[in-house]
């Protein structure tokens, strides 16, 4: 499915035009197209869009290739008459989406290739043909505001990662042995970890651009891809403190099931030793020896139980003032 939308300048009207005319009006630099394509996954284009790609345009086949494939790293390739950038916007409900975005900018043509509706191109795109918000005039406008909104998408999901974690801390304090706790932490940072990994990949492209501008970006407008790449900076900088926010908690659980266990072992270890006195003692008492003092005594019993508690109530006392109990 495709739709090509045609901004006459002069006029400063956009009109849907048919593939058939995409030639002639690009012929007249006073006119900018702006070529939407959305097909389902591993979708080849069928034979007219692959003849408005490849034969008016000229995208090259390769291009095309890495339109049609599912999931790329984000890139950036200067072609002969065209640049080529893969970009990713961010949906997180129940789980983490990412709705790859391929961009194709010429002199006045850009042509924008999605697998599904992708709601930050779908508002250019509107905007872009109401001529409300005219800062959509050329190609390169069009270029700058669908990355700019689909990157500015980035924070809403991060934030959402940071109140999750928040959560998973409140409940950490309330219930420290929550064994569910370390579960869910390793749920979110994978997810996390993605959105980092996507934004480093992208950190890069936008720092090649503003390190070492292309040509079809001039000098004026490559300080709006600045203001981008500090966008990414910023959202970096969070994923990063909120990776190490996961950790401090994960650390933190271990040293308290450590600290748990470690009461556990000092608490039996105390009884245990409570208690050995009392064991040797009916060992002794226990021997099948016949001249055993107190053995034949009437009150043989209550000397040996006198004696086991006379030994556990010492160690208790030694064990007190030596802050072990």
């Amino acid at each position: 499915m495709y739709e090509i939308l045609c901004l006459d300048k002069s006029k400063n009207t956009v009109i849907n035009v048919e593939i058939s005319n995409v030639q002639e009006l690009l012929a007249d630099k006073n006119n900018v197209l702006w070529i939407d394509i959305t097909n389902p996954r591993s979708i080849w284009p069928d034979e007219q869009e692959i003849h408005l790609l490849m034969d008016i345009l000229n995208i090259h086949r390769l291009s095309v290739e890495d339109c049609v494939s599912e999931r790329l790293h984000p890139k950036i390739e200067d072609c002969e008459n065209y640049l080529f950038l893969i970009i990713y916007g961010l949906k997180y409900e129940n789980i983490l989406n990412f709705q790859g975005a391929k961009l194709l900018l010429g002199s006045n043509f850009i042509v924008s290739y999605s697998h599904e509706k992708i709601d930050e191109i779908e508002i250019i795109k509107n905007n872009f043909k109401s001529r409300l918000n005219h800062s959509c005039s050329n190609t390169i406008d069009i270029f700058h505001s669908i990355i700019d909104h689909l990157i500015d998408g980035y924070l809403p999901i991060i934030d959402k990662f940071d109140i999750q974690i928040g959560k998973f801390e409140e409940i950490l304090f309330k219930n420290p042995f929550n064994t569910k706790l370390i579960k869910h932490l390793n749920a979110i940072r994978e997810p996390m970890n993605t959105t980092r990994q996507i934004i480093v990949l992208e950190n890069e492209i936008f720092y090649s651009i503003i390190k070492n501008p292309y040509s079809l970006i001039s000098d004026k407008k490559n300080i709006y891809f600045r203001d981008i790449y500090d966008h990414l900076e910023k959202n970096l900088t969070k994923i990063e403190n909120l990776k190490e926010s996961i950790s401090n908690l994960l650390q933190m659980q271990m040293n308290i099931n450590t600290q748990n266990l470690s009461e556990i072992m000092k608490f039996l270890t105390i009884i245990s030793t409570i208690f050995l006195p009392a064991n040797v003692i009916a060992g002794i008492f226990g021997m099948n020896f016949v001249n055993l003092p107190f053995i034949n005594s009437t009150y043989g019993h209550i000397f040996a139980f006198s004696l086991m508690i006379v030994f556990a109530l010492t160690m208790i006392f030694y064990f007190k003032k030596r802050k072990w109990l």
